[in-house]
């Protein structure tokens, strides 16, 4: 479980890494590119097309990223089930060898019927905890995919709208070329809307609402219910023996 949190919030971080990083490379190639000022106006595609390929690549990047994570959360998912599984077997085969034991101590039909009656009591609370078990752990799976679901597409929203802003500022400068505005004016301009758009992303990146404490939240109200799902199988369970315990009267230690 400790792994699969881990696994989340490491994800996280790379995930909005990559996301942040996207635009460092791109500004910096358009800030500082060979392109003479004066001769600007004759390279706007080149630059523009050199720009959107850094994004891509950036972008691609984040997809992988994000590939590699679902491929891993699925895996320790499915072993995290696995092994409730085979922990639940091997409890079930301790649980069978403890009920033929206790078989042999009725003496009588009415112990019998008592110990069959206890018998269908525990693996009734058993069934009922491992049901609410599995109900929390599906809360907890539902809501971590519904977080990372909505963190996915406001990074994609943020990534799109940075390409619409370097579309415009590549689009803005065609128009002031073709109006024989300077080229050297030109350049000064989209390098600083450019920048803008870098610093629209990194602010909208900043302000994005934190999700890892919400996944601690999620997995604290897990355990809480689990510990909720415990107590009322103990409570099932210490009923279920006093009514054996009762039904066997003087011989109750025997049970």
């Amino acid at each position: 479980m400790n792994r699969l949190i881990s696994l989340i919030n490491s994800s996280l971080v790379v995930t909005l890494g990559l996301a942040t990083v996207m635009v460092a490379v791109p500004i910096s190639a358009a800030a500082q590119t060979s392109t003479t000022e004066a001769g600007f106006c004759k390279n706007t595609d080149s630059i523009g097309t050199k720009i959107d390929a850094q994004i891509s690549a950036s972008n691609a990047k984040l997809i992988d990223a994000r590939t590699k994570r679902d491929q891993d959360m699925s895996t320790h998912r499915s072993k995290w089930i696995d092994t409730v599984t085979a922990d639940r077997a091997k409890w079930d085969s301790q649980r069978s060898e403890q009920f033929s034991k206790l078989e042999v101590k009725a003496a009588t039909d009415t112990e019998k019927t008592a110990i069959q009656t206890y018998e269908t009591a525990i693996k009734s609370a058993v069934a009922t905890r491992r049901s609410a078990h599995d109900a929390n752990r599906e809360v907890f799976f539902n809501g971590v995919d519904s977080l990372l679901s909505t963190s996915r597409q406001v990074i994609d929203g943020q990534v799109s709208a940075l390409r619409t802003s370097v579309a415009s500022s590549i689009s803005t400068a065609k128009a002031s070329c073709a109006a024989g505005t300077a080229s050297a004016s030109v350049r000064q301009v989209f390098v600083a809307s450019i920048k803008s758009a870098r610093e629209a992303f990194k602010t909208s990146r900043q302000s994005d609402t934190k999700i890892e404490a919400q996944i601690d939240t999620l997995n604290t109200s897990r355990i809480a219910s689990n510990k909720t799902a415990d107590q009322t199988f103990q409570n099932s369970a210490d009923s279920a023996r006093t009514v054996l315990k009762t039904a066997f009267g003087k011989d109750a230690s025997k049970v």
